[in-house]
């Protein structure tokens, strides 16, 4: 008996050792200190290849959020992007106390004119809703100041079923979010479509300027399937002081779309309120936050990257889209 004692405190010994061992080597970095900057690399990927994402109570806001999601691209999260916006915004409210209004805005038929304003609601709705073509009646809320969170995800002029900036129901939208104070705001452009996030950034009298070395006007169908092609990391490309990347370590930036490779665009002109947290694959600005006229915003020039919750889904790309929600939730 006494000799399985020793035995077993002599076992333990060796396992205390050889983890100490390990700790004071370190773990090998085979990927190079400049290998994100690549454009077609092996990126460090955490995937979760049970759920679409990973949710914890961490996530949640202080406060209860209503947020109306606005998608002016004939194809991110709907159309082109199929029913990606249900899997992301049913998982986005599924435990916190967060409600997300999403509208699907485009146009059906470019030659008359004639428009979609799909509405679905998170948590609670079953089906999309119809709206009508008009501030007053389009929207759940009369009042846009009771939402928290206004977020844009924006089009662009060359894709023929975009909503067009001079349209009188566009405008309409941007009066309305120019004229009220609270709701904080998300800005997103990627792959080419600046448009409707230039048109915002004017409306609200902001200096940001969204640009882009891609033909605008390109088209995505997520349904093809999603590879992470590079991403952005820590400490690298991402400021490690920023609370839009607490919980994570990379996040994704070129996606391969049904093979096609999807890059993002980038932050042309901003003013010294803005603060850069993320630069993106080739090295320029595309993360940015910011605080004006007591509003709060974010910018994220790389919205192609949020195809990576898809299953597998990329953990970090996960946790950034909850961080934003967090990041607008504090003002």
């Amino acid at each position: 008996m006494l000799n399985q004692v020793v035995l077993k405190k002599l076992h333990c010994a060796f396992l205390l050792f050889a983890s100490i061992s390990l700790m004071a080597c370190g773990s090998t970095d085979f990927s190079g200190t400049n290998e994100s900057k690549q454009a077609e690399k092996t990126p460090d990927v955490k995937e979760n290849k049970d759920n679409d994402v990973v949710h914890t109570d961490r996530d949640c806001t202080k406060r209860p959020q209503n947020i109306l999601m606005l998608d002016f691209k004939s194809g991110w999260w709907a159309g082109d992007g199929g029913d990606f916006f249900k899997s992301l915004l049913s998982s986005l409210t599924a435990k916190c106390k967060i409600k997300i209004e999403y509208h699907h805005i485009a146009l059906t038929d470019d030659f008359f004119g004639e428009m979609t304003n799909m509405m679905k609601l998170f948590p609670g709705q079953e089906k999309e809703k119809e709206m009508p073509l008009n501030v007053a009646e389009g929207f759940a809320e009369k009042d846009w100041n009771k939402y928290t969170q206004i977020w844009v995800l924006s089009g662009s002029k060359e894709d023929l079923a975009d909503i067009k900036v001079d349209d009188e129901f566009f405008m309409a939208m941007m009066d309305e979010l120019a004229n009220k104070k609270k709701p904080n705001v998300f800005v997103g452009s990627g792959y080419g479509s600046i448009t409707h996030a230039n048109a915002v950034m004017s409306k609200l009298q902001n200096s940001t300027r969204f640009a882009t070395d891609l033909a605008e006007g390109l088209l995505l169908n997520p349904e093809g399937g999603i590879k992470v092609a590079t991403t952005l990391a820590i400490g690298q490309e991402l400021d490690e002081t920023s609370e839009l990347f607490r919980y994570l370590d990379s996040i994704a930036d070129h996606v391969r779309v049904d093979d096609v490779l999807a890059a993002g665009d980038y932050l042309e002109s901003y003013p010294s309120s803005v603060r850069i947290v993320g630069k993106n694959t080739e090295g320029r600005p595309s993360i940015a936050t910011a605080i004006m006229n007591e509003r709060r915003f974010v910018f994220d020039a790389g919205l192609q990257r949020y195809y990576a919750v898809m299953k597998p889904a990329h953990e970090g790309t996960y946790a950034l889209i909850r961080n934003i929600i967090r990041e607008l939730a504090e003002l």
